[in-house]
């Protein structure tokens, strides 16, 4: 099959992507052929229904007919850990979840008997051929170094080289353990003690094992990985190791991890094609997990070892006493390339990013049935409906878009919907329970992972508007406690907001684990879209959440941040607008610091792509406001131990334990990533999460736009009983008389086509290419048939009843926010969204970009941004659009 497909964004944020992450992204759209078990996400009927004191739900991603189920050895023989997916695999998220360990301490849940996990790409070269095992020097790990306390949950004190590749200490050769063959396992006496006794990375391209033979060293062994060898690098930014995985009381336990390609990890190389050939499949990798119990380099805690005292698990998984234990998954990703033929003959379509998933997995089959490659350029719906009218001949004629244009006679648009998902509240919470009156039963819940959580609008306006004391760092550095007047009545995060107790009753028994950003605020994408400006108007429409951002106090007296107060709705934006900068100490101004602001405590998402990433990893980013001195230890050279400069230090991931991280994306990339999403209270007074017929629900209940009656949008007055409020339809935007016919007299055929096949065949749900991935549900019948209609028209260049535009000069329109209630009866349920199955891996970031340039820092004006600066920024995008192919940008780290 060939296969050609770019997805390109519009925007940069501040996190830049490597040359790989940018390559097409429809090479390994990961949606496999596997079918998957209809799972979907897990449902809150109201506040009314408390969950049980205790009760623990699986929150994974669903069981694929490629999941695997194996045993632990002797050592653990009770032990079975399954893997929800091990084939056709990519840049997705997947499940491991395990039962029959030992029972887990939640008072102290790492002193022993939970789980490590690692991706690793190599095999062992002593392994027998017909029993492949992975080679430690090839697994993906210690990126975390041993003077990281804040990735250490268990408050387990002292050096902790669990979270390192560090295997020999003073007494290691004083020890006598014996391995599974009943000989000595040597203690790593072949590792390379030039790195300090660390068991040596070897990156993919270092053509290991032949460069091991020599001992070449290729990682530094107490601080991020250093690549020597070729490659690329890891380090904590960008790692997906999992070094802490939490056993229950029962024995029982799941953690979900990243599965990462050579896009996002070039030293795994996994999915890389083995060969030239057009069909070579891609690398195979290894999942590799190793229990660990009560024993610690062949000796149990407790027990008196050379010089120390060992009273909990402190040595590295990658530690032969502990390695001879793992259990090796066999990972087979789908290949990484360009299987279309590149050429000129491509049809570009630009817009929506909530239609990104979706596309990437139907273009392999438009491409293999004869049809021309199609591409999609993400970018602000605002830009993309400015495009397709202009006067620019290379302008494309066709958006994708969640809002009409204005009617202009001279320019007829042709509408057809052509995908249904909806925009989320995401999250990634583990519970941090409460100590003192806290039921048994419920402490025994602490690390596991929140199954449901409920918003109502106003709750999400306090999100969305620093209104939460910590949302905002505090202004004097000597006093970190006191926050503005402004905010001293408010709560300080969400678990902390009477609000939020009343319709999350188990949060009674919880509590804020202290991380960044702390619960008080969300993560958010940089760029304009619709999909923010239908979270504004479903604010707008409700009243508690308006006579807030008016300035009215709820009744428990917190108060909107007066930055935000009587803004007006809806905005393209998420703004992040008080002006709280924390004070600098005389150390500091003579370190020519920066103070610290909001956007500095809580930084922009890139996209909602990377917004659920970074919420499935426990990574917000941000600075929390630690001064480091030259000198201090975390702040030394990682290579010469010398002091370097003074710095506001980043933070970290947040440590197993201890996520917690909320986020604004999609039903896409929600699923994609395996997150829960909020409950979130419609005009029917009731908490719903998008499955499949809540979202048909919410798109049957929306009303024709007052721009363009055929333009279904947003009705979050609409009082259906089980509609989802943030469902969303998009639909591709054509300007059919702006289509020069003479200059390209395919694009009318062409443009059909795609409608015609993401209409009709596209819609059936399942995870095979053409398909309509997770995270979407199928459009209602009579979406289809005016897709049809669409269809017609865009062949014949006449759209059907186009008359005078209102007078206005504005190219886009608001979403409906008073449109009539309609009755509280409810649609029918046609089953649910699948919750977590394989998607497409990162969108590229080459050729086609249509810049918008924005701020690092927020503009004084909270709105969206001045048109001029988006048409500046479109004229940049049509030039870029000639040069992008010949340029191949260089790889850069993430900051954490």
């Amino acid at each position: 099959m060939n296969l050609h497909l770019w997805i390109t964004h519009g925007t940069r944020g501040a996190q830049g992507m490597s040359w790989r992450r940018r390559a097409t992204a429809g090479v390994v759209a990961g949606l496999v052929a596997t079918l998957l078990a209809e799972v979907g996400y897990i449902a809150v009927a109201g506040a009314a229904d408390d969950p049980s004191i205790g009760k623990v739900e699986y929150t994974g991603t669903p069981m694929t007919d490629s999941a695997v189920t194996l045993s632990g050895d002797s050592a653990f023989p009770a032990l079975k850990v399954t893997v929800a997916q091990t084939k056709g695999l990519t840049n997705q998220a997947v499940t491991v979840s395990w039962k029959g360990m030992p029972p887990g301490d939640p008072t102290l849940p790492f002193k022993a008997n939970y789980l490590q996990v690692m991706q690793c790409w190599g095999d062992d070269t002593s392994a027998p051929a017909a029993t492949p095992a992975p080679a430690r020097e090839t697994c993906q790990y210690g990126a975390y170094n041993n003077n990281y306390p804040d990735n250490d949950p268990g408050g387990l004190g002292g050096v902790n080289y669990v979270r390192s590749r560090t295997v020999l200490r003073g007494d290691a050769q004083e020890r006598t353990a014996l391995g599974k063959d009943g000989k000595p396992l040597g203690y790593d006496r072949n590792v390379n003690s030039s790195l300090g006794g660390s068991v040596p990375f070897f990156p993919v391209a270092s053509n290991w094992p032949n460069v091991a033979a020599g001992n070449k060293g290729v990682l530094a062994p107490f601080n991020q990985p250093i690549d020597q060898a070729g490659g690329g690098v890891y380090g904590f930014a960008d790692t997906n190791e999992l070094t802490y995985n939490l056993t229950r009381v029962d024995g029982s336990g799941e953690a979900t991890i990243e599965m990462q390609t050579l896009l996002e990890s070039p030293s795994l190389g996994c999915g890389a094609p083995v060969s030239t050939a057009s069909d070579a499949p891609g690398r195979a990798c290894w999942l590799v997990v190793v229990p660990r119990g009560v024993k610690d380099d062949g000796y149990r805690t407790g027990a008196e070892v050379g010089d120390g005292f060992i009273s909990h698990v402190t040595s590295s998984p990658l530690s032969l006493s502990n390695w001879q234990h793992r259990i090796a998954f066999r990972l087979d990703f789908r290949p990484v390339r360009e299987d279309c033929a590149l050429g000129t003959a491509q049809r570009r379509i630009i817009g929506s990013e909530l239609a990104r998933v979706a596309f990437t997995n139907w273009a392999p089959t438009l491409c293999s049935s004869g049809r021309v490659p199609y591409v999609l350029n993400t970018m602000p719906e605002s830009t993309a409906r400015s495009s397709i009218t202009s006067e620019i001949p290379t302008s494309s004629r066709a958006a994708l878009v969640n809002r009409p244009l204005v009617r202009d006679p001279d320019h007829p648009i042709a509408y057809a919907p052509v995908a249904l998902s909806g925009v989320v509240f995401g999250f990634h919470i583990e519970r941090t329970v409460a100590t003192g009156s806290t039921p048994q039963a419920e402490l025994d819940t602490n690390g596991s992972r929140l199954p449901r959580m409920n918003l109502t609008p106003r709750l999400a306006a306090k999100l969305l508007t620093e209104s939460y004391q910590r949302a905002i760092p505090p202004p004097d550095p000597a006093d970190v406690e006191t926050m503005p007047a402004y905010l001293a009545a408010n709560p300080r995060n969400l678990f902390a907001d009477p609000e939020f107790l009343a319709v999350n009753p188990e949060a009674k028994w919880l509590t804020s684990p202290g991380y960044e950003p702390e619960g008080a605020s969300a993560l958010v994408s940089l760029e304009n879209s619709d999909a923010t400006a239908a979270v504004w108007t479903w604010l707008n429409a409700d009243k508690e959440a308006r006579d807030f951002l008016d300035g009215k106090p709820d009744p428990w007296g917190a108060v909107v941040n007066p930055a935000y107060r009587n803004l007006t709705l809806p905005l393209e934006t998420f703004p992040k607008s008080d002006p709280t900068c924390t004070a600098l100490t005389a150390e500091q101004q003579q370190n020519n610091a920066v103070p610290l602001c909001v956007v500095d405590r809580a930084p922009y998402m890139e996209n909602l792509e990377d917004a659920a990433r970074n919420t499935l990893n426990g990574r917000p980013g941000g600075i929390g406001g630690r001064w480091m001195k030259a000198d201090d230890l975390e702040n030394r050279d990682p290579l010469t131990g010398l002091p370097t400069v003074a710095r506001w230090q980043k933070n970290k991931p947040q440590p197993a334990l201890r996520r917690f991280v909320i986020s604004v994306t999609s039903t896409a990339e929600a699923a994609r990533f395996g997150l829960q999403t909020a409950g979130l209270r419609n005009a029917a007074g009731n908490f719903v999460v998008p499955t499949e017929s809540s979202l048909q629900a919410g798109a049957q209940a929306m009303t024709g736009s007052t721009d363009d009656s055929r333009f279904k949008v947003l009705n979050p007055a609409a009082k259906t009983a089980n509609a989802y409020p943030l469902s969303m339809v998009t639909y591709a935007a054509v300007a059919v008389k702006d289509i020069d016919t003479t200059a390209d007299p395919t694009a009318r055929t062409q443009i059909a086509d795609f409608v015609d096949f993401v209409s009709g065949a596209g819609q059936t749900r399942g995870l095979a290419f053409g398909q309509l991935p997770p995270g979407y549900a199928p459009l209602p019948v009579e979406m289809r048939a005016a897709a049809r209609n669409a269809s017609k028209e865009i062949r014949s260049g006449a759209v059907a009843g186009y008359t005078q535009a209102p007078d206005d000069d504005d190219t886009t329109t608001a979403p409906a926010t008073t449109a009539a209630a309609t009755t509280a009866a409810a649609v029918p349920d046609r089953g649910s969204v699948p919750s977590a199955g394989p998607s497409a891996q990162r969108s590229s970031r080459g050729p086609e970009p249509v810049a918008v340039v924005q701020s690092g820092r927020t503009p004084d004006d909270p709105g969206v941004l001045p048109p001029w600066v988006l048409l500046v920024g479109l004229a940049a995008g049509l030039l870029s659009a000639v040069a992008a192919p010949f340029v191949r940008p260089r790889r850069r780290s993430i900051d954490p």
